[in-house]
C-alpha cells in the first residue's frame, strides 16, 4: 500500500511537472511572437496597449454600478483594464514583461491539467458611445492571456455594468 501511494506522488509529480514545462514553453512561445508584433505596431505607428478605462473616463462621472450575471465574452471585445496591468499585457493580452511569467505559468498548467479557474470579472460601460461593447478587465489579466493563448475565442465571465455621465450632465 505505501508503495503505490509513493507511486502515485510520483506520478503526480511528473505530470504536475509536464504540465509546467508545457506551460513555460507556451509563455515563451506567446511571448517572442508579441515581440514581432511589438516591432510591427511601433513600425506603422500603432500602441498595441490595452485601454486604460481611468484615462477614459476623464470628465465622466460614475453614477452607479449593477451587477449583470456571468455569460461568455468573446476575447477580441476586452480590450481594456481598470488597474495598471496596461504595461503588463499588450491589447491582444500577450505577456509584455517577465515578471509576469511565474503566475502565467501557474494559471496555464492549471488550465491545461483540466483545474477549474474563477471567472474572470469584466466591466461593461454604459454611457460612453465610443465604448460600446468594449469590456475592461476587473480580475483576470493572466486567466484571458492564458485563455488567448491557448485559441480560446471565449472566456466565461462575471460582468459588472459602469453606468457613467459627463460630468457636467446634471444626475437624474
Amino acid at each position: 500500500m505505501k508503495v503505490m501511494i509513493i507511486k502515485s506522488l510520483a506520478v503526480t509529480h511528473k505530470t504536475r511537472e509536464y504540465h509546467q514545462v508545457q506551460a513555460a514553453s507556451l509563455f515563451e512561445q506567446f511571448r517572442q511572437q508579441n515581440s514581432l508584433g511589438e516591432w510591427l505596431r511601433r513600425l506603422c505607428g500603432v500602441t498595441g496597449q490595452l485601454i486604460y478605462l481611468p484615462d477614459v473616463l476623464t470628465g465622466y462621472a460614475i453614477t452607479y454600478r449593477e451587477v449583470e450575471g456571468s455569460r461568455q465574452v468573446a476575447i477580441a471585445q476586452i480590450r481594456g483594464s481598470l488597474n495598471g496591468r496596461i504595461r503588463d499585457f499588450t491589447a491582444d493580452f500577450r505577456p509584455r514583461q517577465t515578471h509576469t511569467q511565474a503566475r502565467w505559468i501557474n494559471i496555464a498548467s492549471a488550465r491545461t491539467s483540466g483545474k477549474s479557474l474563477p471567472l474572470v470579472q469584466l466591466a461593461l460601460i454604459v454611457g460612453v458611445e465610443s465604448l460600446k461593447g468594449t469590456y475592461f478587465v476587473e480580475d483576470g489579466h493572466h486567466r484571458i492571456s492564458v485563455a488567448r493563448a491557448l485559441g480560446d475565442q471565449h472566456i466565461n465571465a462575471r460582468i459588472v455594468t459602469i453606468h457613467v455621465r459627463p460630468n457636467n450632465t446634471p444626475s437624474v
